[in-house]
Formats: C-alpha cells, sequence, structure tokens
C-alpha cells in the first residue's frame, strides 16, 4: 500500500495539494520524503493540511517532516546542485547545514552552466540578425555600414568561441563533480 501512495504521489508532479483520495490515503511519511526530494521547505505540509482540512483529515507532521528529511539527504548532493542549477531553478534554502555547502557548490556550477548557455544563446541570434542585415538588398548598405556589420560579426564570433570555451571548462568541472 506504502508504494502505491508513492506511485500516486510521483505521479501527480507538482501540485501543490493533495485530492480527497491521496489525503484520506496518504502515507505522510512517503508525502514527506516525496517534497523532500523535491526540495519543497517544510511549509509545503500546511498547503497539505489546508487541502486535506476540508475534508477533516490533518497531517501527522512528525511522520511528514521525518519522512522530508530523508527526501533531503537525495536532494541536497552536490550532483542534484549541478542539475537544480543548470536548470535556472532557485534554491530556497532547504538543506541541512551538513549537507548544504557541497549542494551549494554544485548548484554553482549550474548555475555558470546555464548562464553561460543563456548568453550563448543571445549570441547566436546576434550573429542572425547581423548576417541577415548583411544579406540585405533593400536598401542596400553603405559600404560603411557593411564594414561596421562585419566587425561587429567578427567580434560576435570571437566572444561566442570564447563562451564555448568557457561552457566547455564548465561543464568539465561538473562532470567531474
Amino acid at each position: 500500500m506504502k508504494y502505491l501512495c508513492v506511485l500516486c504521489l510521483v505521479a501527480l508532479g507538482g501540485c501543490a495539494s493533495l485530492s480527497e483520495d491521496e489525503c484520506r490515503t496518504a502515507d505522510w511519511e512517503s508525502v514527506g520524503y516525496i517534497d523532500g526530494t523535491r526540495g519543497y521547505p517544510s511549509g509545503r505540509v500546511a498547503k497539505h493540511s489546508e487541502a486535506c482540512s476540508k475534508i477533516g483529515i490533518s497531517p501527522d507532521v512528525d511522520l511528514y517532516e521525518e519522512g522530508r528529511n530523508r527526501g533531503l539527504e537525495e536532494f541536497c548532493t552536490p550532483r542534484n546542485g549541478v542539475r537544480v542549477g543548470e536548470q535556472g531553478s532557485s534554491y530556497s534554502g532547504v538543506c541541512p547545514l551538513d549537507l548544504e555547502p557541497g549542494f551549494m557548490r554544485g548548484y554553482q556550477i549550474g548555475r555558470d552552466l546555464h548562464d553561460l548557455k543563456g548568453h550563448m544563446d543571445q549570441l547566436r541570434s546576434e550573429v542572425q540578425r547581423v548576417q541577415s542585415r548583411l544579406r540585405q538588398k533593400d536598401p542596400p548598405l553603405s559600404d560603411y555600414e557593411r564594414d561596421q556589420l562585419i566587425y561587429r560579426l567578427r567580434d560576435l564570433e570571437r566572444e561566442y568561441g570564447r563562451a564555448e570555451s568557457d561552457y566547455r571548462r564548465v561543464e568539465q568541472r561538473a562532470r567531474d563533480f
């Protein structure tokens, strides 16, 4: 039965509350565990409490927190920090003090990857815009405008190469983590 509840909760994804059936059959330790593996703060149990109070059910907060703390042990790993940071997700300070430094080192690497990827996307867009302008026939570009665009394109390509190199370096740090 416990595994069935876990599967049901996993299928729910990021829902803010539980359904009536889930409230009735909830294994609060499993609910807490799943919330912990997703990095939810302890206040999440208040949302479950609100959802379940409509049918007169109160969560077992002790069991919930016990499960959540076990789930946080899985969430608060350096490797997961890289994943969370790379997705561009924010961190809400949920990791226990002994796990937080490792998670944060991974998270920072992930954020660096995320930021570099965004910068590279912007550079690609700008390269395409400049290339499009260079192909422009009407109105025709002056020699000066064409030269300026060519210089700009070269600068963008150099900057993209540096960003790509930085990305590979940070990506290697992430793999070594």
